[in-house]
């Protein structure tokens, strides 16, 4: 089985979808896609008699109020990282099947994840600089093959039982999702592509405040 998605370009069937279902044109898919004030997303797969399939859903933002240490708990021993209560929770997830870009695949042996670390490693470094609090994971959908290495600084893993997508993570999106906590005990999630880096400007006290608290 190849790394990565294959289709033929010159015949397979492209379907345009709205939020409701509702056939779009590519027009006017790309014109709502692209229009930062609807807040919208997208979701792009190939359903089998069907085609490339690209949706609309209407949640680049969720919110979620925790039960702090019942949830570092769970992340402890998902990553075997043992983690104070002030712990800062940063989670960069991957869907299965996701089409982002010519490299996607559901098949990260070792190259794959050398890849892919090339940026994360530089992602990571920075937080370890921004705050020592902060833990930065890269967590793939159950069904990915993942071959991590078992070494004491890994932080790539996978979902076991798909927990973290079954609760924060509902909203399959291209090119993944992030997730990031605070120590108020609310978490704050951004569907599709944004950089790892930039969620750190969310905890801003003034910025974190207008998230959850603005009327």
């Amino acid at each position: 089985m190849p790394n990565h998605y294959k289709y033929d370009s010159k015949t397979i069937k492209y379907l345009f979808l709205d939020i409701d279902g509702t056939a779009l044109t590519e027009e006017e898919y790309y014109k709502k896609w692209r229009d930062t004030s609807l807040h919208v997303t997208g979701w792009h797969y190939i359903k089998k008699d069907s085609g490339y399939i690209h949706r609309l859903h209407d949640k680049e933002f969720n919110y979620f109020q925790l039960e702090y240490r019942s949830f570092l708990d769970l992340i402890e021993k998902m990553t075997q990282k043992k983690l104070n209560d002030s712990a800062l929770i940063l989670i960069e997830y991957v869907f299965k099947d996701d089409l982002c870009s010519n490299s996607s695949t559901n098949y990260y042996h070792k190259t794959a994840i050398e890849e892919k670390k090339y940026m994360s490693n530089q992602y990571k470094k920075f937080f370890k600089k921004q705050n020592k609090n902060l833990y930065y994971f890269v967590f793939f959908e159950e069904g990915i093959v993942l071959h991590n290495s078992k070494k004491e600084d890994e932080y790539y893993f996978t979902d076991q039982n798909n927990e973290l997508k079954n609760t924060f993570f509902k909203n399959e999106t291209l090119c993944g999702a992030l997730m990031i906590t605070n120590t108020d005990a609310k978490a704050f999630v951004r569907n599709g592509e944004f950089r790892p880096d930039q969620m750190i400007h969310y905890l801003n006290p003034k910025v974190w405040k207008t998230i959850f608290y603005e009327d």
